[in-house]
């Protein structure tokens, strides 16, 4: 079953309208299509970026044939384009186009002399390739540190839920940690730090409030702060880091899992994979034995979720209040990260299989929470086959991104968590979807 993304016969690497791509550089779109086009510019990076390439390489073919109409040329060029896609490698894609379309014009056409003028138009293509993620992540990282609160909390005051402010400063620090050299993240992220290592009590409980969802507070706010220790070794939050972690293991149910903090025997696997991933950081950090302990019995707990689909479900296995595939996402990575053995499991591949098959066949834009954790899950597993998979994904999440406004560089907040997490989780989940080191 074809995603929204792909048809019958492409085999490109991002959006299917990517073949007008050409025709609009060289101005050769028909008047009826432009409109549509333009408008489908404006949404989508993968096609921008190409259509940038291309004027790049029109520009260095006028300086070079000053008399030859460019329509001559079209048709060659196209036949070389159609054959190196069926040839694509993964990683080479708008780069690649710009020099591969060189290649083809000075293979097909014998425009020897057309060189010189085009490695002005390659070295442009490079840079395009180069700055569509990287504007990206330098706009989010703006606004990011725009929306920071005086005292150092990661939310916006009236938007989504306010009990959920620890658990939204740790998905910032998360991301200001992975955009690290984006200017600013690195002190807004400390103040963040700070702010929450303040919200630690004696006990190890992130935050005051007592509410149902405090445990998502207390599994990202903690592995946030852990997460953040690890990379600044001399922190002074790691005490309270560690106190976090302590009391996600002491709180833990006898069957494995962690619930709500009003139905505590009740674990599912939203809240544990972040108290996992916590607990997992914890050790990393110099954390008690006994962590570990608590660590195995909770990743036996969440296998045990699995059907033999390779499908999670939310308390037990074939347990799809929502649908499965935000469940195996979230519940993978964290297997996966967790566990790096767990690569080698079938039952690993199966999951695997059903989170490519989940977004494939999809119409529907997944929440930002569900893309994070399938990116994440395909990207750890590094198969070949899901490579595609991952590039319509990511290209989807670039094209949501706000470009205008005083919003610029945050993504809407568009999806069922929303209501909680506002632009602040929105922004936060999708910047670490497509963020690549």
């Amino acid at each position: 079953m074809k995603g929204p993304f792909q048809r019958e016969g492409d085999v490109s690497d991002g959006c299917v309208r990517s073949s007008e791509a050409l025709d609009w550089a060289l101005g050769l779109l028909p008047d009826a299509m432009r409109p549509d086009y333009e408008r489908h510019l404006r949404e989508c990076a993968i096609c921008g970026a190409e259509v940038e390439s291309y004027r790049a390489l029109v520009e260095g073919m006028r300086l070079a044939l000053p008399d030859r109409p460019c329509r001559d040329l079209v048709d060659r060029v196209r036949e070389g384009v159609a054959v190196l896609r069926c040839q694509e490698e993964r990683g080479r894609r708008r780069v690649v186009w710009a020099s591969a379309v060189a290649a083809v014009l000075l293979a097909v056409a014998g425009i020897g002399g057309l060189m010189p003028h085009l490695r002005r138009g390659v070295k442009e293509g490079v840079e395009t390739e180069g700055t569509v993620r990287r504007r990206a992540w330098q706009e989010a990282a703006r606004w990011l540190c725009s929306v920071q609160q005086p005292d150092g909390g990661w939310y916006r005051p009236g938007e989504g839920a306010g009990e959920y402010r620890e658990a939204l400063t740790g998905l910032a620090i998360l991301a200001a940690l992975e955009l690290k050299s984006e200017p600013g993240l690195d002190a807004s992220g400390r103040r963040a730090a700070e702010w929450l290592a303040n919200r630690v009590d004696e006990e190890g409980k992130i935050g005051s409030l007592h509410f149902p969802g405090q445990p998502y507070n207390q599994g990202i706010g903690g592995l946030a702060l852990l997460r953040w220790c690890e990379r600044h070794p001399d922190s002074p939050f790691r005490e309270a880091a560690l106190r976090a972690a302590r009391r996600i293991a002491a709180v833990q149910t006898e069957s494995g899992g962690w619930g709500y903090e009003d139905q505590p025997e009740e674990p599912n696997v939203s809240v544990t994979v972040w108290q996992l991933q916590a607990l997992h950081q914890a050790l990393a950090l110099g954390g008690e034995e006994w962590m570990e302990r608590a660590l195995w019995k909770g990743l036996r707990w969440l296998r045990s979720t699995r059907n033999r689909e390779g499908r999670y479900g939310y308390r037990r296995a074939d347990d799809f209040p929502v649908g499965s595939d935000a469940l195996t996402a979230m519940s993978l990575y964290c297997e996966m990260e967790v566990d790096a053995e767990s690569l080698a499991r079938s039952e690993t591949r199966l999951s695997l299989d059903r989170v490519q098959e989940g977004l494939a066949a999809s119409d529907r834009e997944p929440s930002y929470y569900a893309a994070y954790f399938a990116i994440r899950s395909l990207r750890k597993a590094g198969h070949r086959e899901f490579e595609k998979t991952l590039g319509h994904l990511e290209s989807r999440l670039l094209a949501r991104q706000e470009t205008v406004g005083r919003e610029r560089g945050s993504w809407p907040a568009s999806d069922v968590y929303a209501r909680v997490g506002g632009r602040v989780y929105a922004t936060a989940m999708a910047a670490m979807a497509v963020y690549t080191p």
